[in-house]
């Protein structure tokens, strides 16, 4: 090999090398001044705690599903409380935001993170720079558990925001739902609303959604379970230890997105819901919700609501007979509407007031 070859190859390493470190600089300077920007806000917010004092809502409980798109967000209002699981993926990260300060938010009461996939956590930035939250609650994913190269990216991006948020606030407002701690089973929300967490109760090695956290919402005589992103195997081992609370529930939020890895036939026989809640992006590339779900669901449960027909849908919960569904336009046109008709005669369920 000539001199001037062996040259031009050093000179390009040179010219890649360089310009890996301009962009490492980059990368560094935006991630520095993203960070101050974040802790200065959240610093803000703590500092004028008076400020951030809610509406009255409603003596009733309503459950909506924001139409974050590809994910999930759902946000509880009763009386002056808020409660938000969820808050969208990383491309749609306002969209939570959008969705409290229309409704004249100012604190969230109680923010449970189910898992660290972008999805459900790429809002979270946005909603601590924005409003006064009280309390976290996340899962804890050890070391045991597989994660891809870019769940460990996401990992570490999760990791670094709660850190942040837990050291502005001395670290006293996040609590990890974690299968080794047993304290933490059941909080109440109000004197009506309840929280029961239902997992991870071990940490699952398989995958990241198993190690989602699961929770029973218990409102007067209305039982919702909300499932994260957990899959088959996790449904079987929630109706092997809580069969008798999960029968016959009034809403079931469909695990991750309507996958064909979850939604099992026996866990939708047993929780056999009057109502479905289904959050997924219009066109979403994964192709949720999948057939094979939809099959299932519309065999075993009552009506279906999905944001990817119509958008944020909201469920006016006054008692287990009385729940009105609302449902808002979203971004697009799906072409179908979701008629607001009482499920089926041949459910053989007592028809429900679905207005």
């Amino acid at each position: 090999m000539s001199n001037d070859k062996v040259k031009s190859i050093f000179r390009f390493i040179l010219k890649v090398l360089f310009c890996f470190i301009v962009l490492f600089a980059i990368i560094v300077f935006v991630v520095i001044n993203y960070d101050h920007s974040l802790v200065s806000s959240m610093e803000a917010i703590r500092e004028k705690e008076d400020y951030y004092v809610n509406p009255y809502y409603s003596k009733d409980l309503e459950i909506t599903m924001v139409d974050v798109g590809q994910g999930d967000g759902f946000v509880f209002t009763i009386d002056d409380k808020v409660v938000v699981v969820d808050c969208g993926p990383m491309h749609n990260y306002t969209k939570m935001t959008d969705y409290l300060e229309s409704i004249g938010c100012k604190e969230i009461n109680l923010l449970i993170l189910t898992h660290p996939h972008q999805d459900h956590f790429g809002g979270l930035s946005s909603i601590l720079s924005t409003f006064r939250v009280d309390k976290i609650y996340t899962t804890r994913i050890t070391s045991k558990v597989h994660k891809s190269f870019l769940e460990k990216m996401q990992l570490i991006y999760y990791n670094h925001i709660i850190g942040l948020f837990n050291k502005v606030n001395n670290y006293d407002r996040v609590k990890s739902i974690y299968y080794k701690d047993s304290t933490l089973k059941k909080i109440s929300v109000t004197d009506d609303l309840q929280i029961r967490f239902l997992s991870p109760e071990k940490a699952w090695p398989e995958s990241i959604n198993n190690n989602s956290i699961v929770f029973l919402l218990s409102y007067k005589d209305v039982r919702a379970l909300f499932t994260g992103d957990i899959e088959i195997e996790q449904e079987e081992r929630l109706i092997n230890e809580y069969e008798s609370e999960l029968r016959n529930l009034d809403i079931l939020k469909i695990s991750h997105h309507g996958s064909y890895t979850s939604s099992s036939i026996r866990f939708l026989k047993v929780t056999h819901p009057e109502i479905v809640l289904l959050s997924c992006g219009f066109g979403n590339k994964y192709k949720h919700p999948h057939m094979s779900s939809i099959t299932r669901l519309e065999i075993m449960s009552g009506k279906i609501y999905r944001t990817d027909e119509t958008g944020t849908i909201s469920l006016v919960i006054k008692n287990s007979d009385d729940i009105e569904a609302n449902t808002v336009e979203g971004d697009y046109a799906s072409g179908e509407t979701v008629k607001k008709t009482g499920k089926a005669s041949s459910l053989g369920r007592t028809s429900r007031n679905y207005d």
